[in-house]
Formats: C-alpha cells, sequence, structure tokens
C-alpha cells in the first residue's frame, strides 16, 4: 500500500493551507486535509475536441480509458447522434441513444482527433451495449487488464416518477481484439458475482495488480450514498469467465477471488462469507472516480455533490481503504448560474496531459434548452493544477 509523504507537502512554497488529523488507535496512516487544493479552469482548447466528430452531437457519463498507445477511451451514456442532415441537434436530425464510445487519438485534447463509435448503421443508430428487454445500460467505468478492457454498467429501468428512471441493477462486459477500433471488438458478458441486495459494482474502478478495485455503490440507500470497496484478484476475474477461456485459452491460477473491505476489522472477507459489507464512505455518488496522484503520493476521489446546480468535490487519502477524508470543495461550475441546468457526473482523468489533473464533468437541461444551447450536454473539461509547487 502506498503511504501518504507528509514532509513533501510541508516543503512547499506556503500557498497550501494543511490539517493533519491524528491517527486513531491503531491506525498508521495519516489524513491530510488540504485546502484549495487545486486551481481549475475551464479548458476550451481541450474541449473543443468533443465538436469535431461529424455525427456526435453530446453525451453524458465520460468516463475514459487509457488503451495504449496514445489512445483513449471514452464511455458515453444517453448521446445525440446526427441521422439527417446537417446532423445537427435539432427536432428530426438527431436521435438519442443509451450508450456509445468515444475514441481520442492523442493524449493532448487540445490536438487530438476524435471519433464516436456506436451500434446499427448512421441512419439507424444502436446502443453499442444493447439490452435485451425495456432497461437499457449507462456505462460507469472500464479498465483495461492486459489485451482485455472491463467495462461496467448499470442498468436502467423505466419509471413513472422522478426524472423517468430507475437504477435496477448492474452488468459488465469483456472486450478484447481492442487495439483495433470498436467495430472490431469483441464482446461478452461479464459473470459477475451475486451482490447484497441493492449494491451495483463499479461506480468507480482502479487496478494495482495483481487486483482490480471496485468502488460500488447500495443505490437502495439514496439518504447516504453508501461506497462499499471490493477487490477481485485478476486471475480470477478471467479464468471465471467460460467465454474467455474458451476463446483465449485463459488458464485458472487464482479461483474466486472476489474480496470485499470490511473496515472495522481492516480485513478482506471472501465473497463467499460475506454477510453485511462495511462502509468506506457515505456521501457518495452513482458516477465518480478514484484515481493516484504521483506528485502527493495519494489517491483523490472526484464526484458531483448538489442536484442540479452541484459543485465538484474531492477526497483524499493515504490508501484505497481509507481514512477517507470529508468531501472539499474542489470547483463552482460556471454553469450553475444558468436556470434549469443540472450538473452531475464529475470524475477525473488521469490519462490525458495538459494539466496536473484533468477532470470533466456534465450538464443537462430541458429538452427546449438543449436544442436552443448546443453548448449543454457536451462534457466540461477542466485544467486542474496543485495550488503548491511540489518537491520533485
Amino acid at each position: 500500500m502506498k503511504t501518504f509523504n507528509i514532509w513533501r507537502l510541508i516543503a512547499i512554497t506556503g500557498l497550501l493551507s494543511l490539517t493533519v488529523v491524528l491517527p486513531a488507535p491503531g491506525q498508521t496512516e495519516e489524513v491530510i486535509q488540504l485546502s484549495q487544493p487545486f486551481d481549475c479552469r475551464p479548458w476550451p482548447e481541450g474541449q473543443k475536441m468533443f465538436y469535431t466528430d461529424s455525427y456526435w452531437r453530446g453525451g453524458d457519463c465520460a468516463s475514459t480509458v487509457d488503451l495504449g498507445d496514445g489512445r483513449i477511451l471514452w464511455l458515453f451514456a444517453d448521446s445525440y447522434i446526427g441521422i439527417k442532415p446537417p446532423y445537427h441537434r435539432k427536432p428530426g436530425c438527431v436521435t438519442m441513444i443509451r450508450n456509445c464510445l468515444g475514441i481520442q487519438s492523442g493524449y493532448d485534447p487540445s490536438d487530438a482527433e476524435f471519433e464516436v463509435y456506436w451500434g446499427g448503421g448512421n441512419e439507424t443508430p444502436e446502443a453499442y451495449f444493447p439490452s435485451e428487454d425495456s432497461s437499457s445500460f449507462w456505462p460507469c467505468n472500464g479498465v483495461r487488464v492486459g489485451d482485455f478492457l472491463i467495462v461496467f454498467l448499470m442498468r436502467i429501468c423505466p419509471s413513472d416518477s422522478g426524472l423517468g428512471f430507475v437504477h435496477c441493477g448492474h452488468a459488465a462486459y469483456l472486450l478484447s481484439n481492442i487495439d483495433r477500433n470498436p467495430d472490431d471488438w469483441l464482446v461478452s458478458p461479464l459473470t459477475l458475482p451475486d451482490c447484497p441486495t441493492g449494491i451495483w459494482l463499479g461506480a468507480a474502478t482502479l487496478v494495482e495488480p495483481p487486483y482490480l478495485y471496485l468502488f460500488n455503490l447500495n443505490f437502495l440507500e439514496a439518504d447516504n450514498d453508501a461506497i462499499f470497496l471490493a477487490r477481485w484478484h485478476i486471475d480470477s476475474l478471467l479464468s471465471g469467465q467460460p467465454d474467455a477461456f474458451e476463446r483465449w485459452q485463459i488458464k485458472p491460477r487464482q479461483p474466486d477471488g472476489f474480496e470485499w473491505w470490511m473496515g472495522i476489522d481492516k480485513t478482506w472477507v471472501h465473497h463467499s462469507e460475506l454477510k453485511t459489507p462495511s462502509i468506506l464512505f457515505t456521501g457518495g455518488a452513482s458516477e465518480f472516480s478514484v484515481v493516484y496522484d504521483e506528485l502527493t503520493d495519494q489517491y483523490l476521489s472526484i464526484q458531483a455533490v448538489g442536484f442540479g446546480a452541484a459543485d465538484i468535490m474531492i477526497r483524499t487519502s493515504p490508501g484505497l481503504t481509507g481514512p477517507w477524508t470529508d468531501s472539499q470543495l474542489l470547483y463552482q461550475p460556471l454553469e450553475k448560474s444558468i436556470a434549469e441546468v443540472m450538473i452531475y457526473a464529475a470524475k477525473a482523468h488521469p490519462e490525458i496531459i495538459g494539466a496536473d489533473l484533468v477532470l470533466s464533468y456534465n450538464t443537462n437541461a430541458p429538452f427546449r434548452i438543449i436544442f436552443e444551447d448546443t453548448t449543454i450536454y457536451y462534457p466540461v473539461l477542466l485544467k486542474c493544477n496543485w495550488n503548491f509547487e511540489p518537491v520533485r
């Protein structure tokens, strides 16, 4: 486990304010509380990349995966696809699909190429990850593991109340042939362990070999949005997929390696022995990200907090298992001043270069506003730099 080096932050230029919280009995890692840790600003030069695809006219969720060789995968949920000239976001010219993929070629979006992929043809677009019933899939997060891509999705069911949908489960896919473009990828359903009622896997993901770490949300506990941590041994994950075993001749070496973090006992418990998982922290989100920051040797959790006019918030921790700080304000989106605009799904994109950390968030609004203001419903990119001069 990585240990936060407090002396790196003490030996800085004075622009950063620190609060060091002493560890509880038996706790060996420091909790670092940062005041105004980042200077975050809109990045219009990078965001212009999203407007270059001839048919994609905006979408949300916006998670990323480094595919290697300068390629970044973007996972989008509800997206407008142009179906008739001029392919602009106008009634009759676009249709909406539930998910699609974008490929950014080049790690700097200010000069990268960008192309979006979906199922079906240009005139009859369909979701890249289709559903066989009335439900649909929204991507959460994905990871590359060796030659494979793993994508976790939340299942959405129609509802007569609220926003017109409810979270009703989860799913995941294992993809191969990913060094080619997404039209040539081979897609197989991933077999997931049976989770406790209400918990879906993969709201945020992070790979630190030999494990894939999963930050999971209890969507039935809306009062506290509890987050639970699990880890899946990569050998176990791949060898437990019958289709993968046949197609790619993966040999099982670590069978049944799915575990949950039990914070009270500070132990990992095998899935088969789990009764009730321990809460890692509360106040989580259905869409967020956890990344490791090399400059400060700690983990960062990025999410939006609030409904509608939300803020971008950050938590920090010396280790994946915590202790995690409370949420702190990172950035107040400019769109908060626009009536009826919703702000959500803030995430970090460590694959992208151009700042210490690049973030995105989504904006949404009633259809009449989306069709009038076509700057809404594209991911908003932020360049964030630490508010101090790191010791290198």
